[in-house]
């Protein structure tokens, strides 16, 4: 199996160093370009409102989740399907992972400031008052 791994590994260095020079700065281009994007807030649908969408004569059936650009954060609004965007999430933790940076920021920074996540419930606690707190957005 080591041995396998070994001429697999030597057969793609032989492929890579065979390329012609416009192919490998392409290849090179593309993960520059990979590395500085990844973990970016998408920002066609996380620039949106957290537009309701509701539908005259019905109550809002549940709670969804909207990204607020100004703040950085995740906050809650009614929603029944009707109209609305595509600013809007199930939950809290979903829409922090898709609309927020990988690296500080975002869902590890509610983290590091003193919120801790109650996942089966999906609200959030403030470690110093244990005041419960709706949504992620924080004031």
């Amino acid at each position: 199996m080591e041995a396998r791994a070994i001429i697999s590994l030597r057969g793609l260095l032989f492929v890579v160093l065979r390329m012609k020079a416009q192919t490998c700065f392409l290849l090179a281009l593309f993960c520059v370009i990979g590395a500085l994007t990844h973990g970016l807030p998408n920002p066609e649908i996380c620039n949106l409102d957290g537009a309701e969408g509701r539908c005259p004569g019905r109550e809002p059936p549940y709670e969804g989740w909207y990204f607020d650009s100004r703040y950085g954060f995740c906050g809650p609004f009614k929603w029944d399907v009707c109209g609305g965007n595509r600013n809007h999430f199930e939950n809290c933790t979903s829409c922090m992972q898709f609309c927020t940076r990988s690296e500080g920021g975002g869902l590890e920074d509610c983290i590091q400031r003193g919120y801790i996540l109650d996942l089966p419930n999906m609200q959030q606690y403030v470690y110093s008052t244990r005041k419960k707190v709706n949504g992620c957005l924080y004031v």
